[in-house]
């Protein structure tokens, strides 16, 4: 589209150059309200994301957590050579099952 301030010095009717300026106006607005929605849902997802992030960030510290007890009970348990002393049995599955990632990382 040619620069309406142009149009002064042309041979196009005033009502001609009206109707182009708005016709101008219109797909502008159009444009804008679609950059609007665009920028709308981003910022949702963006705050999902976050939500989820941080979700994620509380259960690794809660498994680290649990990892970090269970190897301390493995520790003393073995310490004492006695594994049925301080863990349950799932317990020991997951420490013989962390020592073998470890074995294998």
């Amino acid at each position: 589209m040619s620069d309406p301030r142009c149009w002064k010095n042309t041979l196009i009717p005033a009502e001609t150059r009206v109707q182009i300026a708005d016709g101008e106006i219109e797909r502008l607005r159009v444009c804008l309200s679609k950059a609007n929605e665009q920028a709308e849902h981003f910022e949702r997802e963006w705050y999902l994301r976050g939500d989820e992030i941080e979700q994620l960030r509380t259960e690794l510290a809660v498994s680290r957590e649990r990892e970090a007890r269970l190897a301390a009970k493995l520790a003393y348990a073995l310490r004492q050579n006695d594994l049925d002393m301080l863990l349950t049995g799932d317990e020991i599955r997951d420490c013989r099952a962390a020592l073998a990632e470890g074995a294998q990382g």
